[in-house]
């Protein structure tokens, strides 16, 4: 018997996809050559927490340590050369990153940046946000080895304005202004092709070891679906605490929706989860996530969204994370292949 619970690709998502590819190619062929001369020009900034900083004209040696920074870089076209890692990992970067991820150097975990390989790595510039660093400590010491700018909350406020002011930063705000319009004309289609599932109500769930959580009204995968018109089940229409709403078992309930968009981070949201410092979050890991629930948690199969094959497995890089542009534009992906048409 076939899964009813996969992925459903259309001439939409290649629609979207091929639109996507086409922005970035275009970015990424603007992007600076690396090298840059410890005598290049230099312009002062004030960052998100009014700190006046030069800055180079041109970075051409980037470090990001957060999600939507990272995620930012890449979608206006520029390859970091270092990054911290995807949240639940400790030696790679988020799964829904363009090829190149794969050869940017880690520096650490989100918080916690090896000061010794940003040295070792000699950036001219280095990018964070408050969904990764918060203390003045660290970044006075970051400052110390290159110009640090925290450009601001990013994350589960403002993918927007994050994505604008990283690149303000690197000197590419044609490009991430490109970047902007292109997501809200295909926000737009994704919208205007919802038909009967218009204003559906979607739960967004992160399954752990064990359990589930949902992802509350105030995370950055809430906020995309709510540019889409979609609703959430009322269980899930709070603002929540944190990341995450952990939904015991006497309550799985709570998950339930007319769709259910369903994620894992490699088990749970730390490195520990894994031997090699961090679990899978693809869609074949949220898959085998998605067998383990249905087959131990009790009540998750009477689910009206599982009952009625409308739970989809996707990428946790992409829903469980901080967000940033391109996980923005993931989004908008599955739901245009599950949703549309």
């Amino acid at each position: 018997m076939s899964n009813p619970h996969r992925r459903r690709l259309t001439a939409g998502s290649r629609r979207v996809a091929a639109a996507l590819v086409a922005v970035v190619a275009l970015l990424t062929a603007c992007s600076p050559a690396p090298g840059a001369s410890s005598s290049a020009p230099t312009r002062t900034v004030t960052d998100a927490r009014g700190r006046e900083v030069d800055i180079p004209v041109a970075p051409a040696r980037v470090v990001t340590l957060s999600e939507p920074t990272t995620d930012a870089a890449f979608a206006i076209g520029v390859v970091p050369v270092g990054a911290t890692a995807a949240r639940g990992q400790a030696a790679r970067l988020a799964g829904y990153l363009p090829a190149e991820a794969a050869d940017v150097t880690v520096v650490g975990s989100l918080g916690s940046p090896q000061l010794e390989q940003l040295v070792a790595l000699g950036p001219d510039l280095i990018l964070t946000d408050g969904t990764a660093v918060n203390d003045d400590v660290l970044l006075g010491k970051l400052q110390a080895i290159a110009p640090t700018l925290w450009v601001g909350e990013a994350g589960n406020t403002d993918w927007q304005a994050g994505l604008r002011a990283v690149g303000d930063a690197l000197g590419k705000a044609d490009a991430a202004t490109a970047f902007v319009t292109s997501y809200d004309a295909e926000a737009a289609r994704v919208r205007d092709g919802l038909g009967a599932n218009a204003g559906a109500r979607v739960s967004i769930v992160r399954w752990g070891l064990s359990t589930g959580a949902f992802l509350p009204q105030s995370t950055f995968p809430a906020k995309i679906l709510a540019d889409l018109g979609l609703t959430r089940p009322a269980g899930q229409d709070v603002a929540g605490n944190g990341h995450s709403e952990q939904v015991s078992a006497e309550n799985v309930g709570v998950l339930d929706g007319d769709w259910m968009f369903f994620c894992t981070l490699g088990g749970a949201a730390g490195p520990e989860t894994a031997a090699d410092g961090g679990g899978a979050t693809g869609v074949a890991a949220s898959e085998a996530a998605l067998a383990t629930a249905a087959a131990r948690a009790v009540g998750f199969t009477d689910l009206t969204a599982y009952r009625s094959g409308r739970v989809v497995p996707v990428d946790g890089s992409a829903w469980g994370s901080a967000g940033g542009p391109l996980a923005a534009w993931q989004i908008l992906t599955d739901v245009d292949d599950n949703l549309v048409g």
